[in-house]
């Protein structure tokens, strides 16, 4: 349903978010890969229009991740 889409999507993109804590970096990657999957999914087009721009700012600000393997992550988000 639309309600739960909405939550798992939001809830991915609260736990992309960039901060110190090194702890999460495995969450954020797969995370980070689901949202991926979900933006370049066709079916759910209309669906996930309105989550790309904070997406967008969640992989540019991931670029201050704590590692380079995460910011490669964050980058791969969109390409």
């Amino acid at each position: 349903s639309p309600t739960s889409f909405q939550m798992c999507i939001t809830k991915l993109l609260n736990l992309s978010h960039v901060n110190e804590d090194t702890r999460q970096i495995e969450t954020k990657v797969h995370c980070l890969n689901i949202l991926r999957t979900l933006y370049r999914h066709t079916a759910l087009g209309e669906h996930v229009n309105q989550y790309v721009t904070e997406g967008l700012i969640i992989s540019i600000n991931g670029f201050d991740g704590a590692t380079w393997a995460v910011c490669l992550y964050y980058a791969y988000l969109f390409f």
